[in-house]
């Protein structure tokens, strides 16, 4: 296979059972994009090592797994990125299912060589309950605490409105060595989520808003 377009990072800790079925549902991803997908273990002690084995051998598309030796959201992806091989690098979540076509969806958003980030919908899904009353999609409420969804039409991101990790892309070429600070993400001492949203304000101060 030649160098991969697209390198698909799932981050993970101890959430090896529902891994499985983020890795099954992008192996059933019929997207035609070349794209690799890496595992990226945050110091798990399940099951993650052998579920990541079993997905590998039945994966359409090379899947391999790297390891941390220290906790820490931002600190695994950048381990992660320094393990990438494509030209864009796509996050997601070890809960999330993809919708067949989203690798090519994704690759489609860099198609426009000034285009260096993106992101994607996210659907929340309440398995076996409803939304709860209380969680409002709605601006007025604090949004992380909420689970929303933008919607199908596109829009500008702007500062304080960023994508979602479990759904953004970046070009590689953009990001800087190490670029997730780890002072930020979740490291089982301070539970400080969002990192990425410090790294988009960063970029925000230098990049075109599109």
């Amino acid at each position: 296979m030649s160098k991969p377009i697209i390198s698909v990072v799932i981050c993970t800790r101890n959430r090896c059972a529902s891994l499985a079925q983020t890795l099954e549902s992008i192996a059933q991803d019929s997207s035609i994009t070349p794209a690799e997908v890496i595992v990226a273990d945050n110091v798990s002690t399940d099951q993650t090592r052998s579920v990541t084995a079993t997905a590998a051998s039945q994966s359409p598309r090379p899947l391999r797994l790297i390891r941390t030796a220290e906790r820490g959201h931002a600190r695994v992806r950048n381990e992660a990125l320094r393990a990438v091989r494509g030209e864009i690098c796509i996050f997601t979540d070890d809960d999330v299912t993809v919708e067949s076509g989203w690798i090519d969806a994704m690759a489609a958003a860099f198609a426009d060589s000034k285009v260096d980030a993106a992101g994607g919908r996210i659907i929340p899904c309440f398995r076996g309950t409803k939304r709860p009353s209380w969680m409002e999609a709605d601006e007025t409420f604090f949004r992380p605490l909420t689970v929303w969804d933008d919607g199908t039409v596109p829009f500008q991101f702007s500062r304080g409105r960023y994508p979602i990790g479990a759904n953004m892309a970046f070009r590689m070429a953009t990001l800087q060595h190490d670029p997730f600070d780890p002072r930020y993400g979740h490291t089982g001492q301070v539970a400080l989520g969002f990192d990425e949203w410090e790294l988009f304000d960063r970029l925000i101060d230098t990049h075109i808003v599109m």
